[in-house]
């Protein structure tokens, strides 16, 4: 576990088995607000944090085993796509 200067969490990494593990990084803020969560098999997502209004999630990647979605501020999705299964 990583801090920030004021001992806030920072960035976690847990080992589940000697073979799986779990990366989280936290933003510097009151509630301590997760921007990434993701396992050994990038599965999981990724968000800016709060939009200017702080009412809502900013820009969200979210990761599965067979490809990822990128949504906008309102959740709209922009972008998708699926992993190529050969590798490349």
């Amino acid at each position: 576990m990583h801090r920030y200067a004021d001992n806030s969490v920072a960035v976690i990494i847990n080992d589940i088995t000697p073979h799986q593990k779990r990366y989280s990084a936290f933003v510097n803020d009151k509630k301590g607000t997760c921007l990434l969560a993701i396992d050994e098999n990038a599965v999981g997502f990724c968000n800016t944090s709060k939009s200017k209004s702080k009412k809502k999630i900013g820009i969200r990647i979210a990761f599965s085993k067979i490809g990822a979605i990128v949504t906008d501020i309102d959740g709209n999705i922009q972008y998708d796509w699926k992993w190529d299964r050969r590798g490349r």
